[in-house]
C-alpha cells in the first residue's frame, strides 16, 4: 500500500459526523467532533435548550449517554435563521462556488459580513448556521453577527473554532451554511447549475412537472435522516452535502470494488470501498448510485447514539443526478425534481 502518508485522503474528503464528545462543563455543552474537525452543529432541548457544537483535535472527550439526547426538541428559536432584517426577499437565488477534493465537489456560498465579501461553506452534516470566531473563543455565542446571503440578511452564531479551509474563489472561509438554513424556508438546491434558492412559501408550481415526487425524512434534532432501501437492506441515511458519494457504514465492500483509505478524528487510517450500490427511496423505483461502504467508521456508533439510532451513513447529492432537490422543512419533505 506505501508508506502511511501515501495512502493518506484529504481529510475534508472525509464524511460527515464522526464522534460525540462533552465538554467538561456540567450540563452545559455537548459536542458533535467531526472529521474535518468543524462539522455538525445542532441545537438540542432536552429541560433546558442544551448547545451542540463541533470539537477540534485534542478536545476533551468523553461518552455521551444517547438517553440524554434522544428526547430533544426543536431548535433554539433565537438561533434558527427566522429574524430576516432584509425585508421582502422572495425568491433568494444564491450561487454556488465549487471546489474538488480528490474527485468530490464541496460547495460554498458567498455572504457578506462586517461589509466584506466572504464565504460559508454548505454543510447539511451541520444542523445549524454559524460562524468560526477562533480557538479560544466562546464555545458557543447565539446572534453574535448579521450576514447578508444574496438579498436575505440574517442572524447567525458563533462558535469557538479557527477558520482553516483556504479560500475559495478569493474569499476567506469564515463559517458553515447548515441544514437550518434548507429547513426554515422552502429552499431549492441545484448543484448541476451551481445555485441554491430560498423562498418565502412553499413554490408549488416547481411540483407539477412529469416525473417529480418527495420522499419522507426525519427530522432528527435538526439533521435531515432519510429512511432507504440499499442493496435490499432497509437503512436510515442522514442527508450531506460535504460527503459527495454516498456512504454506508458497517459493510465490506463488494467483490472488485477498489479500496481507499481515510483518516479518523484522531489520525488513524480505515478503508472504505468505492463502488455502486442500487438505492430505493420510498415509493420510487430503484436507481444505481455511487457508495462508498466503510467496515469500520471510528466514532460514528456515538454518532448514531446521539442522534437516537438507527443511522447507517451518510446520502450524499451523487445519489440525484441531473435532479433539482426542494425542501420543505415544515413537512419534512424533500421534492426530486427532473430538470
Amino acid at each position: 500500500m506505501g508508506d502511511r502518508e501515501a495512502r493518506r485522503k484529504d481529510v475534508r474528503s472525509l464524511y460527515g459526523t464522526v464522534s460525540v464528545a462533552i465538554d467538561g462543563c456540567t450540563g452545559c455543552s455537548y459536542r458533535i467532533a467531526m472529521a474535518d474537525n468543524r462539522k455538525t452543529v445542532v441545537s438540542i432541548s432536552l429541560s433546558l435548550l442544551l448547545l451542540v457544537a463541533c470539537s477540534q483535535p485534542g478536545g476533551r472527550s468523553g461518552a455521551l449517554d444517547a438517553a440524554q439526547i434522544v428526547d430533544a426538541g426543536t431548535l433554539d428559536a433565537d438561533s434558527a435563521l427566522d429574524q430576516d432584517a432584509g425585508g421582502p426577499c422572495n425568491p433568494n437565488p444564491t450561487p454556488l462556488l465549487v471546489r474538488d477534493y480528490s474527485g468530490s465537489e464541496r460547495y460554498f456560498v458567498e455572504v457578506i459580513h462586517e461589509d466584506e465579501p466572504k464565504a460559508l461553506q454548505l454543510d447539511t452534516g451541520s444542523s445549524l448556521t454559524f460562524l468560526f470566531t477562533g480557538a479560544g473563543q466562546p464555545d458557543h455565542e447565539p446572534n453574535i453577527a448579521t450576514i447578508q446571503i444574496g438579498c436575505e440578511e440574517i442572524w447567525v452564531d458563533g462558535r469557538g473554532y479557527d477558520a482553516n479551509d483556504p479560500p475559495i474563489a478569493g474569499l476567506p472561509v469564515v463559517g458553515l451554511l447548515g441544514m437550518d438554513y434548507l429547513l426554515e424556508k422552502p429552499s431549492l438546491l441545484d448543484v448541476e447549475a451551481r445555485l441554491l434558492t430560498r423562498h418565502d412559501s412553499f413554490p408549488e408550481e416547481l411540483t407539477t412537472a412529469p416525473g417529480t415526487f418527495s420522499v419522507a425524512f426525519d427530522n432528527v434534532i435538526g439533521h435531515a435522516l432519510f429512511p432507504v432501501t440499499l442493496d435490499g437492506s432497509a437503512i436510515r441515511l442522514m442527508f450531506d452535502t460535504g460527503g459527495g458519494n454516498t456512504l454506508w457504514v458497517g459493510v465490506e465492500g463488494n467483490p472488485g470494488d477498489p479500496i481507499e483509505y481515510a483518516e479518523d478524528f484522531e489520525g488513524t487510517l480505515f478503508p472504505y470501498y468505492v463502488g455502486t450500490g442500487v438505492l430505493e427511496l420510498v415509493g420510487q423505483p430503484g436507481r444505481t448510485i455511487p457508495v462508498n461502504r466503510a467496515p469500520v467508521f471510528p466514532y460514528f456508533d456515538l454518532t448514531v447514539q446521539a442522534l437516537g439510532g438507527n443511522l447507517h451513513g451518510l446520502l450524499g447529492v451523487t445519489a440525484f443526478p441531473a435532479e433539482q432537490l426542494l425542501f420543505n422543512g415544515a413537512t419534512s419533505q424533500m421534492w426530486v425534481l427532473p430538470k
